[in-house]
């Protein structure tokens, strides 16, 4: 975790030593972790006081807490996006920044009135008469809680079409898609 840092390895352990040891040992105001490999070879780690700090109490140092400043014992990190749950302002979509977050799945048509994508997620969804989507005018939406699907009874008339457009459900989730396309699109719609 670049945390530690080796700075001895060896043959001349005595033989008494501890087979793991943990704590200053010598003195020098920075923890050591001693482990004895053979009953006369092993290996020292050094931490530096300042990568030992864990200001969440939580067992994870800081320098590698995916959320030092709340307490995330387990480090769950939904969305693998290197930010903890208890951090993330949108858990179930990849926005290591914390900027906008958008949808970020494929999307397929599974019939002509059902769409499906995975995994399973929180999402805002709006639908519109295609021949309006240059404005983004819509005439359905709703929220879904962990889904992976949308389903449409309606179908469009004769000679028309529809267009979806699916967004995170949470604070900062974005109708942008992923390039960033269309910025008008977050102006406009819900």
């Amino acid at each position: 975790d670049n945390t530690w840092q080796e700075i001895w390895h060896g043959t001349t352990l005595y033989s008494n030593s501890f087979k793991l040891g943990a704590g200053d040992h010598d003195g020098d105001g920075k923890a050591e972790l001693i482990i004895r490999e053979t009953a006369t070879s092993g290996t020292i780690y050094e931490i530096d006081p300042v990568d030992a700090v864990d200001q969440d109490l939580d067992g994870t140092v800081d320098g590698i807490d995916n959320c030092p400043t709340v307490s995330n014992s387990g480090q769950a990190d939904d969305d693998a996006d290197a930010v903890g749950d208890a951090c993330d302002n949108c858990v179930e979509f990849a926005n290591p920044d914390q900027g906008p977050a958008v949808f970020g799945r494929l999307v397929s048509a599974t019939t002509a009135t059902e769409f499906s994508w995975s995994p399973a997620a929180s999402v805002v969804w709006v639908r519109g008469n295609l021949a309006n989507v240059g404005t983004y005018a819509t005439d359905q939406g709703g929220t879904m809680s962990r889904a992976d699907r949308l389903t449409d009874a309606t179908v469009p008339p004769t000679g028309q079409g529809y267009f979806y457009l699916l967004r995170p459900d949470c604070p900062v989730g974005s109708w942008q898609s992923s390039t960033g396309a269309e910025p008008g699109r977050d102006a406009v719609l819900p």
